[in-house]
């Protein structure tokens, strides 16, 4: 039926262009069965609406029961009505976070955490106590981590707040993931972020750790790349060594003839694609050759 064919997006273009009113546009979307959908269908009247339409669509919103979509659909009224804050805020402190596949796969806005990152560069000053608040009562360390970086981003004052968290969270290459945002704003915690990667036991996950801070690490810490340098050279097969060699050669280029070495003993030949796929997008010109030979 047409009540179940129409995507959010069209919605948006029927009444960008005029073919449909943005009253029209609530109707059909109060027709909607699926909760998404009619989510994503409210959502997209929003940037063409007149205020004085804003009771029925907060109604119609109201009519979906997931706070993830509810919440979705209020940050974006209040992006252009300031006057609903304080009730988008109330459905974000209501959200059921989701977690594992469940999150990937949700629409709207999975968890709080996530709700905090998309909304907070818009929320007006007024009501960063309360989004504090709501940060607060988020129980898993890295999703609180992760609202209060994002928070932090807004309000210095907050950096501490979100290292308190990173350092709960249980999970070494999740911590370091967390305590690199960090370490740029508050730089002692670099030495933070290197201590936990070398405490990573699964090689994979040190490698990336290894190369998430290479990718943040500030020039003028050179004993910092010393030590990134010697847990990268400690890695026993020439594939981890040479993922980690491609970060540090952007910042050390006379390292790029031996990451290309490196590259050259991974016996694994799609593997060896996979590095050498990194290695060319920052290899300069002059050794182009020797990567052509491999």
């Amino acid at each position: 039926s047409l009540a179940s064919n129409v995507p959010g997006y069209l919605v948006s273009e029927l009444i960008k262009n005029n073919v449909w009113q943005p009253a029209q546009g609530l109707a059909y979307a109060q027709q909607v069965q699926n909760p998404w959908q009619r989510a994503e269908s409210i959502n997209a009247i929003v940037p063409y609406m007149p205020e004085a339409l804003l009771p029925e669509v907060i109604k119609a919103n109201h009519r979906i029961k997931d706070a993830s979509y509810r919440s979705y659909v209020l940050s974006a009224l209040a992006n252009r009505f300031p006057k609903v804050w304080p009730e988008a805020l109330t459905t974000v402190e209501q959200i059921h976070d989701r977690y594992g596949d469940h999150r990937k796969q949700a629409k709207g806005f999975a968890c709080r955490s996530i709700a905090i990152c998309k909304i907070v560069e818009d929320i007006p000053w007024q009501y960063l106590e309360e989004v504090t608040e709501i940060v607060q009562q988020i129980p898993e360390a890295s999703d609180q981590a992760m609202a209060w970086i994002s928070l932090a981003r807004r309000d210095s004052a907050l950096w501490q707040e979100a290292l308190n968290s990173a350092l709960n969270i249980k999970e070494k290459p999740e911590r370091v993931k967390k305590l690199i945002p960090i370490a740029q704003n508050l730089p002692k915690l670099w030495s933070e972020a290197l201590d936990t990667a070398r405490e990573i036991r699964d090689i994979y996950n040190r490698v990336w750790a290894l190369i998430e801070i290479a990718q943040g690490l500030p020039e003028q810490l050179p004993e910092l790349w010393s030590e990134v340098l010697t847990l990268s050279r400690k890695m026993k097969d020439p594939h981890s060594r040479a993922w980690a060699f491609s970060a540090i050669a952007q910042h050390e280029p006379e390292l790029w003839t031996e990451t290309l070495t490196l590259t050259k003993e991974i016996k694994d030949i799609n593997m060896q694609a996979d590095v050498l796929g990194e290695i060319v997008r920052h290899l300069p010109d002059n050794q182009w050759p020797e990567a052509i030979n491999i």
